[in-house]
């Protein structure tokens, strides 16, 4: 389940990035040749590519969606792990140390 969510998360990206490459290689065959309609487009093509793979990318809430994909189960197992490992101060809060108060 989690390859599947994986997967339909990357493909928009996947495709936005194609889509940049192709319209650039467009873009650049149609200004090599004098084809002035196809070197707009392709750079059309490519700009909107691009302005959409990094509109995913930055707007897109990576990190929540594989938590959900993962599921609670790993969640729950890592918070229960860190409150084990955290231990509690032996000392009072801001209490200081008796040992390196002196001053040379």
């Amino acid at each position: 389940m989690r390859k599947i969510l994986e997967l339909l998360l990357g493909l928009p990206l996947a495709i936005s990035l194609l889509l940049a490459f192709v319209g650039a290689m467009l873009a650049l065959f149609g200004g090599m040749f004098a084809f002035e309609n196809a070197r707009v487009v392709g750079g059309t093509i490519c700009g909107i590519g691009a302005l959409a793979f990094f509109a995913l990318l930055l707007l897109s809430p990576l990190g929540e969606f594989f938590a959900l994909a993962d599921g609670m189960q790993s969640n729950r197992a890592a918070q229960s792990n860190v409150n084990e490992v955290a231990k509690a101060p032996e000392r009072a809060p801001g209490k200081k140390d008796r040992e390196n108060d002196r001053v040379a």
